[in-house]
This record gives structure tokens, C-alpha cells and sequence, in this order.
């Protein structure tokens, strides 16, 4: 499968104001019920590049899922990652 190009796009303030305080009482859920979750943004697009708010809570190992410890370990491999919520904080 080919890449296809992608326009430039700049959603870094809808992402601040729309969805940022969802992912807040999400990630409060999550924490309350012990709820292990990865979600993953791409809210801007350029000529360097693409930037990325990841949020992701993996709790203790009777909780352990392989899947998602997959998802998170390719999530943060990229250096452009932002990492604003992990290991529930």
C-alpha cells in the first residue's frame, strides 16, 4: 500500500478545546475503574512532519493487556510524541 500525501493541517486548537477536556473525564474514569486505555491524536501537520498528543494509563499486571502494551510501545517510539498522561497520571 502507498502513502498518499497529506495536507498540511494545524487542529492544535481544536484538540485544546474540544477534545482535551474529554480526554480529562476519560482519563478520570479510566483511573477510578482501573481502566487500561491508549488513545492517540494527530493534531498537526507540516513540513517537518506531524505532531501527536498520546494519552495512555497501564495499570498494575493483573490488568496487563498485550494489545495494548503493543499500541503503546508503537505510540511512543516517535520522537514527536507528547506524553501529557501515562501509568495513570
Amino acid at each position: 500500500m502507498s502513502k498518499q500525501a497529506v495536507d498540511d493541517y494545524d487542529l492544535e486548537q481544536v484538540y485544546d478545546e474540544q477534545i482535551a477536556p474529554l480526554m480529562a473525564q476519560i482519563i478520570a474514569i479510566c483511573k477510578e475503574h482501573q481502566l487500561p486505555m491508549v488513545a492517540s491524536f494527530a493534531y498537526r501537520h507540516g513540513e517537518n512532519g506531524g505532531s501527536y498528543c498520546s494519552s495512555y494509563l497501564d495499570f498494575a499486571p493483573e490488568r496487563y493487556s498485550e494489545r495494548l502494551h503493543s499500541a503503546i510501545k508503537t505510540l511512543m517510539r516517535g520522537t514527536s510524541v507528547d506524553k501529557r498522561h501515562e501509568n495513570g497520571n
